[in-house]
């Protein structure tokens, strides 16, 4: 599985794991207090979109375009 590190903010980040080509899980959050272990988050045109789960109607929170997708991977 493919992680990478969501940087939302200074010392605000989000660790999450591709689960497909759009969708990723939570797996650990750094002070992003809207978000929780186990929600799932899509990039989309309005940014960051997080969810409850896969059949949730509308994201709990939206983060913003400026976040940086960091490949966990490849630093390794």
């Amino acid at each position: 599985m493919r992680r990478y590190r969501l940087e939302v903010a200074r010392n605000m980040h989000l660790e999450i794991q591709a689960v497909n080509d759009n969708w990723y899980q939570i797996t650990d959050v750094h002070r992003v207090p809207a978000a929780k272990l186990g929600d799932i988050i899509r990039k989309t045109m309005r940014g960051w979109e997080v969810f409850v789960s896969y059949d949730a109607t509308s994201p709990s929170v939206v983060l913003n375009n400026r976040s940086e997708l960091i490949n966990l991977d490849e630093e390794e």
